[in-house]
């Protein structure tokens, strides 16, 4: 079986996201985006500079998500403390 291919150049970080939104990637067209809570608090996505921890998803400390569709920038704040945010980026 082959393996699946998202995209020709990727971008490997670690974003540390506060109370104050952290930009996770910016807007382009990607192949797929993945984001990995390495942290010991939640982390709220949303798809503008203004999210928070009431209006973002929630991504739980050890949850995983991979998103295949989207080239909105992504960003990432805390209700506490600071995260830990493990990125990958095809595009």
């Amino acid at each position: 079986m082959a393996a699946t291919t998202f995209g020709t150049r990727t971008n490997i970080t670690r974003v540390a996201p506060t109370t104050t939104p952290a930009a996770l990637v910016v807007s382009r067209a990607r192949g797929g985006v993945a984001f990995h809570n390495l942290g010991t608090v939640a982390v709220y996505l949303g798809t503008t500079s203004a999210v928070t921890s009431s209006t973002g998803w929630q991504l739980a400390i050890g949850e995983k998500i991979i998103d295949n569709g989207t080239e909105e920038a992504i960003y990432a704040v805390t209700a506490s403390g600071t995260g830990d945010v493990g990125v990958y980026e095809s595009y």
